[in-house]
């Protein structure tokens, strides 16, 4: 045997690697013990978001006729931070769905209008109509490209937008949510221009060349007449398809996008402008 195998140099070295399996032993443990709490603890955070999401969802579409729902801007605030916090796109899918129902339980023409709630004059305040603006352009920026995206909340965000260019180039003659008084449907806007009113429907089409339904048309053609309106302007963010041809009930559509299309949205209107009332 050699007088290596006798010295101490070898007891150290020895004791040396009977504490590396130690502290391997050691440090494995920990991790196996770090692990479990991770899970724990994802367990734990997916149970509360569950809770949380079940807690909006009844209070976004009540399962009761009678029980109100939050005001539309909290529905859509609380159901952008559910979808901020998800986890899995399981998460984020059943935050897209709630969102689409609770959107879609609204008018789709009064999501930012009727459905606000209203001030003692029954009309909508500046900041409600705000807040929900805000609202739904959070919940679209966030949830953009997702399983979570919503095409009613988009809708909703457009037509909003395009009632902000009506007010930025002519004026809205009354609040939306009173223009249905003893109408059979409501227009998106009732506009005056050079002393003509013009009715202004926004369809939130996304795909190019659509045309219109016969029904929405004569809808609009009641309300022309109805509110002796010379025209209408229908506005969408894409081209529309061919519209019938009516001297005496004329029909536009225009493509409108953003602020940098408010000329283009003002010209179509002005087309009206200084017309006889509709007959």
């Amino acid at each position: 045997m050699s007088d290596f195998a006798k010295s101490p140099g070898l007891a150290g070295v020895c004791a040396l690697v009977a504490a590396s399996l130690a502290l391997w032993g050691i440090m494995r443990q920990v991790e196996v013990a770090r692990h479990a709490q991770r899970l724990q603890q994802i367990s734990e955070a997916r149970r509360a978001w569950w809770s949380s999401f079940e807690w909006v969802a009844a209070r976004a579409v009540p399962a009761k006729s009678d029980d109100l729902p939050l005001p539309y801007d909290v529905i859509l605030s609380s159901l952008t931070a559910l979808y901020e916090s998800a986890t899995d796109p399981v998460q984020q899918r059943a935050v897209g769905a709630i969102t689409d129902v609770a959107s879609e339980m609204l008018d789709s023409k009064d999501a930012v209008g009727d459905e606000l709630p209203a001030s003692e004059s029954g009309s909508t305040t500046p900041s409600q109509e705000r807040r929900v603006l805000e609202a739904l352009r959070a919940y679209s920026a966030a949830t953009a490209n997702s399983p979570a995206e919503s095409a009613a909340v988009d809708a909703q965000l457009y037509e909003a937008n395009v009632m902000e260019a009506l007010q930025r180039v002519t004026q809205i003659e009354q609040p939306i949510h009173e223009l249905g008084a003893g109408y059979a449907m409501r227009p998106d806007a009732l506009v005056t221009v050079r002393g003509a009113r013009v009715i202004v429907d926004v369809k939130a089409y996304t795909q190019r060349g659509r045309k219109i339904p016969l029904q929405a048309l004569n809808q609009i053609v009641h309300l022309m007449e109805a509110s002796r309106a010379a025209g209408a302007v229908i506005v969408a963010p894409v081209p529309l398809g061919e519209l019938p041809q009516d001297t005496r009930r004329p029909i536009r559509s225009v493509v409108w996008n953003s602020p940098a299309d408010d000329q283009i949205l003002s010209a179509a209107l002005d087309d009206f402008g200084g017309a006889p009332p509709g007959p």
